[in-house]
């Protein structure tokens, strides 16, 4: 099910931890890429490969980075909240993009799964996702939360335009914004 015609764009925004696995990754590869879209528990990649987006702007309705079974400790894990702390802004033709409840369907989602997903990630009519990865170019801003690990404190950070550019292009600006080493799961 696409979401309209490709003339059209969609704002949708992808969650992702300010970690050097993470947002670090991004900016480095100049893309976010596909990841699993969880049709099955059964079977790895049942469906197509996805990049997961929200049209929700609050990280708190991202119900899937506090649940109980994301509460790894120990040297090089973070508290799940985190993973809600970079938000990057994406802009995309509609025929690009799917909204998450008719496409997981038409690609044989198991009830089970959608149920279970539901249950622990939030507000599926709020999901949609890319079935091919998005470029850097696709992307029109970048927000860190605020956040603490420890005793450390990072601060509100926000990139657009030439700022957000640098991030992409330049591997100084990007070991200044001093992402978080972490151990990705």
């Amino acid at each position: 099910m696409s979401a309209g015609s490709a003339s059209e764009t969609r704002t949708l925004y992808h969650y992702t931890a300010p970690t050097t696995s993470h947002l670090g990754s991004i900016l480095q590869e100049g893309r976010i890429r596909l990841a699993e879209s969880n049709l099955s528990f059964e079977v790895r990649h049942a469906g197509p490969d996805v990049v997961w987006l929200t049209d929700s702007r609050d990280p708190q309705s991202q119900e899937w980075a506090s649940g109980p079974d994301d509460r790894a400790t120990g040297p090089g894990f973070l508290p799940p909240e985190i993973k809600t702390r970079a938000v990057l802004t994406v802009e995309l033709s509609q025929d690009r993009v799917h909204h998450w409840p008719g496409w997981s369907e038409e690609h044989g989602i198991d009830p089970a799964v959608s149920a279970a997903l539901a249950a622990t990630g939030g507000d599926p009519a709020a999901w949609w996702v890319a079935t091919a990865p998005v470029s850097r170019w696709d992307v029109s801003a970048l927000v860190i939360a605020p956040f603490r690990v420890g005793d450390q404190a990072y601060p509100l950070r926000e990139f657009a335009g030439g700022d957000l550019r640098r991030l992409f292009e330049s591997v100084g600006a990007r070991r200044a914004l001093e992402l978080i080493g972490a151990v990705k799961r």
